[in-house]
C-alpha cells in the first residue's frame, strides 16, 4: 500500500512537470491564457491518475465494482482525452464545455442507478453550469443548463429499474450538499484566481502602456468606417496640448489645417482602396481653441503615416501613426533661411568683386599707358618741359593713390569677413579726430568733386573708443559719397553732444544717395567699424534723393580696459587695414 502511495506521488509530480509541455503554442506566450491552460491540463491528468489508483484499491478491498463505481472510473479516466483536446486545439472554451457535458452525463447516470429523482446526485447538477462558466462562453453555459434540465426531465419521465446489487447506497442529503458545496468552492476559487490574474495582467499592461506613452513622441490611431477616431497607443497630450477625452468623433479632420485637408482625404481614400502606406506632413491645430474664435491659432507639424488595418475583419479601418516634427520643421526652415542668406551674401560679394575689378581696370590701364610713354626711347609720345613731367608725375601719383585706396578697401572687406578684431580703446578728443580726418581727405575729396565742410560743436566730452577705427569709418563715409555722387556736392560733417551719446551726422547738398549702388560696400564697412566700438550707424532720408548718415557714439562704454577690446559680435568681423 505504501509503495502504491509513493508511486502515486511520483506520478503526480511527473504530471505537473509535464503540464507545461502540453500547453498549446498559441497560449504558451500569453501570460493570461497560459496559467488557465496549465491548470485545466493538470487537473485532468491528476483526475485520471487518481482513477488509476482507486480502481486497484477497490478491487483489493471491496471486490468487483458495481455499475456506479464503473461510471465513476469512466468519468475520471475521460479527463485525459479532454486534456489532449485542449493541448491539440488550444480552445479552452471547447475543453470546458466538453468537461461540463461529461460531468452532466456522469451525474445523470449516477442518479439513474442510485434512486432516480430521489437521488442525492441531483444536487450536483447545479454545479454543471458553473463548470461551463469557466469557458467564459455564453453558448457553453446555455448548452450545459439545457442539458441539466433535460437530464432532470428524463429522470422524472423515464421509468428506471431497481438499483443494481452492489451499487452505492443513496447518500444522505447532508453529505451530498456538503460535497456539492466543496466542489462549488473549488470552482469559485478558480474563478477568483482567474479574475485576479486578469486584473494583474491588465495593470501590468496598462503600466507598460503609460510608460511607453510618457517616453514616446508618437501616437497610434485607428480610423473606423463610421468616421470616428480611436487611440490605440501613445499620448496625444504633448502633441496637441489637449486631453484625449476631449477628442471625440472625427476630431483629426476638424483640427487639420484647411489647406492640408484635400491631401489628407485623398491619401485616406487611396489607402482604403489600394492598401499601400502613405506618409505625409500635416499641420494640426494645437490647444483647446475652436475654429472661429478670436486670436491666432497655433499649429503643430506632424508626420502622418496611414496604413490599412492588417486584420481581415477590419479591412475598412485605417491605422494612423502621428509623430511630432515641429522641431525638425523649424530646423529645416532655419537652415533654408540660412542658405538663402548665404546665397545672397555670396551674390553680393561676387557683385562687389566685379565692381572692384571694373574700378581697378581704369587706374591700371592709365599706369600702363604712362609707363609705355616713359619707356619710349625717342620720347615722341612725351611732352617736353618740366611742367609736363610734373603733370605726368602728379597723374601717376593720383592714379596710384586711387588704386591703393581700392586695394585697401578690398583687403579690409576680406579681413572683416575672416575673423575677430580687437579694438584699441583709449580716451581721445572727438573734435580733434574729426577735424584732422577731414583735413587729410580734403585733396582726395576735391578730386572727386566733393567739398568738405565741418560744423563741430565745441565742448564735446572726451570719448573712450578706438580712434583709428573712428578715422577709418569717416574715410569710408567720404569714399561712399565719392562713389555715389556724379556732380559737385558739398558734404557737411557735424558733431553734437546729446544726453548719453555724441551724435555725428553727414549730409550732402544738393543730393546724396549712399544706401545703394557702388557706395553700399563702403557703408557696410562703416557700419562694422561703428559696431566695433558700440556705436550705431543709421541712414535716413532727408528729402527726395538726399540721405543723411547719423552715427551715435555712446558715452557709457562697455570696455573694461584701455588697451583691450571686445570682440565684434557680428557675423562679418575682421582685421581692418588703413583705407587711405
Amino acid at each position: 500500500m505504501r509503495n502504491r502511495l509513493f508511486s502515486f506521488a511520483a506520478l503526480c509530480e511527473a504530471v505537473l512537470s509535464q503540464a507545461d509541455s502540453l500547453v498549446h503554442p498559441a497560449a504558451a506566450a500569453d501570460p493570461l491564457a497560459r496559467p488557465r491552460h496549465r491548470g485545466f491540463i493538470s487537473g485532468c491528468l491528476l483526475t485520471g491518475a487518481l482513477g488509476l489508483l482507486v480502481l486497484p484499491l477497490h478491487l483489493a478491498f471491496a471486490g468487483a465494482p458495481g455499475f456506479a463505481v464503473i461510471l465513476l472510473m469512466a468519468f475520471m479516466l475521460s479527463q485525459w482525452p479532454l486534456a489532449m483536446v485542449l493541448s491539440q486545439t488550444g480552445r479552452l472554451d471547447l475543453a470546458y464545455g466538453l468537461s461540463a457535458l461529461v460531468f452532466a452525463g456522469f451525474l445523470t447516470g449516477f442518479a439513474a442507478v442510485s434512486g432516480g429523482p430521489a437521488s442525492a446526485a441531483l444536487f450536483w447538477l447545479v454545479l454543471v453550469p458553473l463548470e461551463a462558466a469557466q469557458a467564459a462562453c455564453r453558448r457553453m453555459v446555455s448548452l450545459s443548463a439545457l442539458v441539466c434540465l433535460g437530464a432532470v426531465a428524463l429522470l422524472f419521465m423515464v421509468p428506471l429499474p431497481e438499483p443494481m446489487p452492489g451499487s452505492l447506497a443513496p447518500l444522505t442529503v447532508v453529505l451530498a450538499a456538503c460535497g456539492a458545496a466543496v466542489y462549488a468552492a473549488v470552482l469559485a476559487g478558480r474563478l477568483v484566481s482567474d479574475v485576479r490574474r486578469s486584473r494583474k495582467v491588465m495593470e501590468e499592461r496598462h503600466g507598460a502602456a503609460q510608460l511607453l506613452s510618457a517616453h514616446s513622441n508618437e501616437a497610434v490611431l485607428v480610423y473606423r468606417p463610421d468616421g470616428s477616431m480611436g487611440l490605440l497607443g501613445g499620448s496625444l497630450d504633448p502633441m496637441l496640448d489637449v486631453p484625449a477625452r476631449q477628442l471625440k468623433g472625427d476630431w483629426l479632420l476638424q483640427r487639420l489645417h484647411v489647406t492640408d485637408r484635400p491631401a489628407y482625404l485623398m491619401a485616406l481614400a487611396d489607402v482604403r482602396e489600394t492598401g499601400g502606406p502613405k506618409v505625409m506632413n500635416l499641420r494640426l491645430r494645437r490647444g483647446a481653441s475652436e475654429p472661429g474664435t478670436p486670436g491666432h491659432a497655433d499649429y503643430v507639424w506632424l508626420r502622418v503615416t496611414l496604413r490599412r488595418a492588417a486584420d481581415p475583419g477590419t479591412k475598412d479601418c485605417v491605422v494612423l501613426t502621428l509623430s511630432d516634427r515641429s522641431r525638425e520643421h523649424a530646423e529645416n526652415e532655419a537652415l533654408t533661411s540660412a542658405l538663402g542668406t548665404a546665397r545672397l551674401e555670396t551674390t553680393a560679394q561676387s557683385r562687389d568683386l566685379a565692381r572692384f575689378g571694373a574700378d581697378l581696370r581704369g587706374p591700371l590701364k592709365q599706369i600702363i599707358d604712362y609707363a609705355a610713354i616713359l619707356k619710349s626711347r625717342d620720347g615722341s609720345g612725351l611732352a617736353t618741359g618740366a611742367s609736363s613731367s610734373e603733370a605726368y608725375a602728379e597723374r601717376i601719383e593720383e592714379t596710384g593713390q586711387q588704386l591703393l585706396e581700392m586695394v585697401d578697401t578690398v583687403l579690409s572687406a576680406a579681413d572683416m569677413d575672416s575673423g575677430a578684431r580687437t579694438a584699441n580703446v583709449v580716451p581721445f578728443d572727438m573734435p580733434t579726430c574729426l577735424s584732422g580726418t577731414l583735413a587729410e581727405l580734403q585733396d582726395a575729396a576735391a578730386r572727386a568733386g566733393i567739398t568738405l565742410a565741418a560744423a563741430i560743436e565745441t565742448g564735446l566730452p572726451v570719448y573712450a573708443g578706438d580712434q583709428e577705427a573712428c578715422r577709418q569709418m569717416l574715410k569710408c563715409l567720404v569714399l561712399a559719397a565719392a562713389k555715389a555722387t556724379q556732380c559737385e556736392t558739398e558734404l557737411t560733417l557735424s558733431a553734437k553732444a546729446r544726453p548719453g551719446h555724441i551724435l555725428v551726422e553727414m549730409s550732402g547738398d544738393p543730393w546724396l544717395v549712399l544706401n545703394a549702388g557702388p557706395a553700399r560696400h563702403f557703408i557696410t564697412l562703416a557700419e562694422k567699424l561703428a559696431q566695433l566700438q558700440g556705436a550705431r550707424l543709421k541712414i535716413s532720408a532727408v528729402r527726395d534723393r538726399c540721405e543723411r548718415v547719423s552715427v551715435s557714439f555712446p558715452l557709457q562704454s562697455s570696455h573694461t580696459d584701455g588697451r583691450t577690446s571686445d570682440r565684434l559680435e557680428t557675423n562679418n568681423t575682421g582685421q581692418l587695414q588703413n583705407i587711405a
